[in-house]
């Protein structure tokens, strides 16, 4: 997920994403690389208390996207960064007026999803009964 965020925040693949129209990308490449760098060493190192925060702010994260995208596709109101995105790419068709995510931010939110599931499904396997430091069990091996 990191690696195609940062890829899609820095690499212009216009009608994919829409750079010239979004502006500086720093803010946001930062908002994903800083807490899901530390998650990635979190979970390296096998420090199971910050897993816990770790997987609840992959959650967020996916939160965070599903409200500022699903909700206003679904259920309307206002989407706080539409006119950066009108030009790219919208796979799915218009519910009364109203775009709905495009193609761009439908990948980042599947594989956001596949990594807030992989981070939960990793801390509960560390807090398990047997569980080693790193969060594997020595039978696993």
């Amino acid at each position: 997920m990191l690696g195609y965020f940062i890829v899609d925040n820095h690499v212009d693949l216009y009608p994919w994403n829409d750079l010239d129209r979004v502006g500086s990308q720093l803010a946001s490449t930062l908002s994903g690389v800083i807490p899901f760098t530390l998650a990635a060493l979190t979970f390296r190192l096998g420090w199971r208390w910050a897993m816990v925060f770790f997987a609840g702010y992959a959650w967020v994260w996916l939160g965070i996207q599903v409200w500022n995208w699903w909700v206003p596709y679904l259920f309307g109101g206002e989407r706080t960064f539409l006119p950066e995105y009108e030009r790219t790419l919208h796979p799915l068709p218009p519910i009364d007026g109203r775009p709905g995510p495009n193609a761009e931010h439908l990948v980042l939110q599947l594989l956001s999803l596949v990594m807030a599931l992989t981070m939960t499904m990793a801390t509960v396997r560390a807090f398990r009964p047997g569980a080693g430091r790193g969060g594997s069990r020595s039978t696993d091996r």
